[in-house]
């Protein structure tokens, strides 16, 4: 259920950052906060747990990474 919700929190955080517009300087503001949270759910994966074999049970080759979303300024 925890790997679910990771996986749901990282699409919805990216999907929001490839919807704001950087026009205002309140723009700005919430497209860093976004990008904190993303990082800080990011982050997670090196905590998540692993598996009989060793392997993580979220892979990180899963994440695309901010630099998917085309998020820099």
């Amino acid at each position: 259920m925890e790997r679910c919700v990771h996986q749901e929190n990282l699409a919805h955080y990216r999907r929001l950052l490839a919807e704001t517009k950087l026009a205002t300087s309140k723009d700005e503001i919430r497209h860093s906060m976004l990008m904190r949270l993303l990082a800080e759910e990011e982050a997670k994966e090196l905590l998540m747990p692993v598996d009989g074999t060793g392997q993580r049970l979220v892979s990180i080759e899963q994440s695309d990474g901010p630099s998917a979303i085309g998020g820099e300024r």
